[in-house]
């Protein structure tokens, strides 16, 4: 039959369960975000984007190695329907590429600002922040 002692030693296991599985949830959506997780700085930006720089270049080589295969392709088969194809991939690669380089002026920014953050006032710095200035520009522009 029915036991209400046994009913209600259930319902508090169930209970004490649940109530640990809420700890758990409390707890594991309390580390998604890292504890030393630090602010985003310029100087940690700047450090993430020269990353990106061996990136473009592994794609840069992954573009260029289509391109020669779409030549080739397409030499042979005006009409070829794989040279298209890997032609829109290398196009592609050459968007992906521009994007990933959007970045790329904040070091340029970075390295300004530390140049006139230094009070140095001589040729060699005058000339570095032109360089970078001029680098910046390019950049955005690019």
């Amino acid at each position: 039959g029915f036991d209400p002692a046994a009913e209600k030693c259930k319902q508090a296991k169930s209970d004490k369960d649940s109530s640990a599985k809420g700890q758990k949830t409390k707890m594991a959506s309390a580390q998604l975000v890292p504890k030393g997780l630090k602010p985003a700085e310029l100087k940690n930006v700047v450090k993430f984007t020269n990353d990106l720089k061996a990136r473009d270049k592994l794609l840069r080589l992954v573009q260029y190695a289509t391109k020669v295969l779409v030549f080739r392709l397409l030499a042979n088969d005006p009409k070829s329907d794989l040279g298209k194809k890997i032609e829109l991939l290398s196009k592609g690669i050459g968007l992906h590429r521009k994007a990933f380089k959007l970045g790329a002026w904040l070091d340029e920014y970075h390295k300004l600002r530390e140049l006139v953050e230094s009070g140095k006032n001589d040729l060699k710095t005058q000339l570095s922040a032109v360089l970078r200035a001029s680098m910046g520009i390019f950049l955005v522009l690019d």
